[in-house]
């Protein structure tokens, strides 16, 4: 069954473009402005995350909790250098997947302290892994190259 999901009657301001993350499907389904139109199966549902578009790379969801926030405590994008960069906390022995919007669709060229690859067109999956401590101060440089998937 398909719905219309108007963005002013949410809250979000209309005319700005927006883009918006599956979280059970764990996907970004690209950049949409005023409405949405979701397919929505009878008896299942739907949690999208919207984020503001911009020109800078933006955390869109993780894997750790329907909000979306639990687990990334610091992010940051320096432009100058093309470093992604953040801090995520979790429990010892496990692992948190950061789906990260890259607007300009560089690519990963190298990661500290996680693993980073190209998850869909303009979309990196870093996995911040907690072995030991329960907090992961992660890098992800950003390549002159695009994403191709």
């Amino acid at each position: 069954m398909n719905r219309t999901l108007r963005f002013i009657d949410i809250g979000l301001e209309p005319g700005v473009p927006y883009v918006l993350y599956d979280f059970w499907d764990q996907r970004c389904l690209g950049v949409y402005t005023d409405e949405y139109i979701a397919s929505v199966s009878p008896g299942s549902c739907l949690v999208l995350h919207a984020h503001r578009f911009g020109a800078e790379p933006l955390c869109i969801g993780n894997d750790r909790h329907v909000t979306g926030v639990i687990g990334l405590t610091e992010f940051g994008y320096d432009k100058e250098r093309y470093i992604i960069e953040g801090v995520t906390e979790g429990p010892a022995g496990t692992e948190i997947n950061h789906y990260i919007y890259i607007p300009s669709g560089q690519g990963p060229k190298k990661a500290e302290m996680c693993s980073c690859e190209a998850y869909q067109p303009n979309v990196l999956r870093v996995t911040a892994s907690m072995s030991v401590n329960n907090a992961v101060k992660w890098r992800v440089f950003l390549s002159d190259s695009y994403i191709s998937i």
